[in-house]
């Protein structure tokens, strides 16, 4: 689901995914990673709060 969460975000921009791009996608922050014929191949995924702060919530 994340990766199609990625591809629907470049295709509303318009734009290919590049290597070293940081997304913000919901309460999530995504590094693009590694990137090959446009796909991408790679992503290391952050929550935005700390996982402490959703628990609590």
């Amino acid at each position: 689901m994340l990766v199609l969460l990625t591809a629907s975000f470049w295709k509303r921009w318009r734009r290919s995914p590049v290597a070293g791009t940081r997304v913000r996608i919901g309460e999530y922050d995504i590094d693009i990673l590694d990137v090959q014929d446009n796909m991408i191949k790679q992503v290391k995924v952050f929550p935005v709060k700390p996982l402490r702060e959703s628990v609590a919530e």
